[in-house]
């Protein structure tokens, strides 16, 4: 770490990776090194299943499933780049419920718009309205299906100042739009697809995992996409990965499939001929595995 540290940006971000019989350890060392006031989180992962050797000691410890993201900044400049990920299904369906009102005209002046029942907007289109349809429908149309909720700052207008028409757009006094619907803010599904990243993630596969970048790794070799979303988090595209404990590659292979540069180190032999041959295949195009579908990678 103490040789690792110097080669940071100013506004450069450590990550480590941790289990927990290292973590409080590592903090420690960290905040030694850098400063408790660059510790920007702590992040949870979970990194297994309950299935396996660990349920052999059940009777007496709780099977460990989770483990450490340590993220460091090396200086007051560094920040996290903020990350959105998809709503869990079950989150998803709840939300889907509350949008049935579906915009026919978005792209007319909002004193004209109309908004119908979403299954009357797909009995026109001729689409069938089964449960399956509907969800389909709403989610292609997330910018069009629309919901209405209560608005404080909507509330706190003297009625003078309240639209006459049934939409209108309002700039509030600290610069955020809304749309007014008959005192009522309207929402748009396509803004809530979405959710921020926590300092939990709960949603990252381990399944499977020797068999990403046909490099195997005996122990510790980590998902693409728990990698991809700490470059994510951390850098952005042409920046400079270092990840000085290669293994098998995995970090290397995310940073070139994401588009950033990258240097990796590894000192056995044996292992870095593997992660070797997996960034070829990387630079082939060879590599269907990990992320590529997600960054849409082909090789370069």
């Amino acid at each position: 770490l103490e040789l690792c540290i110097p080669l940071l940006r100013p506004d450069g971000i450590l990550a480590v990776h941790i289990d927990d019989s290292e973590h409080a350890y590592l903090q420690m060392e960290l905040d030694r090194l850098l400063g408790r006031a660059r510790r920007l989180n702590t992040v949870v992962v979970k990194m297994s299943e309950l299935a396996g050797v660990k349920m052999r000691y059940q009777t007496k410890l709780l099977p460990r499933i989770k483990e450490y993201l340590l993220l460091y900044g090396a200086g007051p400049e560094a920040r996290l780049r903020p990350v959105q990920r998809s709503k869990d299904e079950a989150t998803l369906s709840r939300y889907l419920r509350y949008y049935a009102q579906f915009l026919e005209n978005p792209d007319d002046p909002p004193e004209t718009w109309r908004i119908v029942p979403v299954r009357d907007a797909m009995a026109s289109r001729g689409h069938s309205r089964s449960e399956s349809a509907i969800r389909d429908f709403k989610i292609a149309h997330a910018d069009r299906m629309v919901y209405r909720t209560n608005n404080r700052w909507f509330d706190s207008l003297p009625a003078a100042e309240h639209p006459t028409e049934r939409f209108a757009r309002l700039r509030s006094p600290w610069g955020v739009e809304y749309v007014w619907w008959e005192g009522r803010q309207m929402l748009f599904l396509r803004d809530h697809l979405d959710e921020p990243l926590s300092d939990v993630w709960t949603d990252i596969s381990t399944i499977n995992v020797q068999r990403e970048g046909g490099a195997p790794l005996r122990s510790s070799k980590k998902p693409e996409a728990l990698a991809h979303r700490i470059v994510s988090l951390c850098t952005e595209p042409g920046d400079l990965v270092v990840d000085p404990w290669a293994g098998s590659a995995t970090t290397a292979a995310v940073a070139h499939k994401s588009g950033r540069g990258w240097l990796s180190c590894e000192r056995d032999a044996g292992i870095a001929v593997r992660a070797l041959e997996r960034l070829d295949r990387v630079c082939a195009g060879l590599d269907p595995t990990g992320v590529t579908d997600a960054v849409a990678w082909r090789g370069g």
